[in-house]
């Protein structure tokens, strides 16, 4: 017979589950309630949180930016453990006092390394507000690429002319009637745009 991976606390009156660490080294202990098969669900969540502070951790960890030795519970993580405990499926957090572009930068991690359990700020339009700066920041940087990009591919393909070469590009017929309509603009179109 397997072991269970749930024990019953007679002080506590509920299933608990011991797991991971916090930065001390001591074990944290996540309460789950009273009903075994809710428990039994609530803690296969919590491990799957758990694996996500570790590949959050080794994340950090591999870029040199972790603040611990070891992967261990936060006070943001353990929040969301511990509403895991209590079989809420989402959680409000009050972030640390940023402009609205840390605060999604702040929040975005939180998303991605744990989609078990939806992560809510108290004012959600701030970070809204920051998703679509970082969003136009990125966008634009995109843009920039691209563009050096082609501005690259038009050099490769007119110094593998003169030998016979041609080079094969992904770009599309839009790609090409778009770099027609910018040279057109640029070359027929005066400052007043006529």
């Amino acid at each position: 017979m397997a072991k269970s991976i749930l024990a019953w606390s007679k002080t506590g009156g509920q299933f608990y589950r011991e797991i991971g660490k916090r930065e001390n080294g001591r074990p944290v202990r996540f309460y789950l309630g009273v009903d075994e098969s809710q428990a039994l669900a609530r803690v296969s969540r919590l491990e799957a949180l758990w694996n996500g502070v570790v590949t959050w951790w080794n994340d950090l960890n591999a870029g040199k930016a972790a603040h611990t030795e070891f992967a261990c519970w936060d006070e943001t993580t353990l929040a969301l453990g511990r509403a895991i405990g209590r079989g809420e499926w989402s959680v409000t957090l009050e972030p640390p006092r940023l402009d609205t572009d840390s605060l999604a930068v702040w929040l975005s991690p939180l998303r991605i390394y744990f989609p078990m359990i939806q992560v809510i700020v108290a004012d959600p339009s701030k970070a809204e507000e920051g998703n679509q700066a970082l969003k136009d920041v990125w966008q634009k940087q995109a843009e920039n690429e691209e563009a050096v990009h082609a501005h690259e591919m038009r050099k490769i393909k007119t110094n593998a002319a003169p030998f016979g070469g041609k080079v094969v590009t992904r770009e599309t017929l839009h790609d090409a009637l778009d770099a027609y309509k910018a040279w057109i603009e640029k070359s027929f179109v005066d400052i007043e745009g006529v």
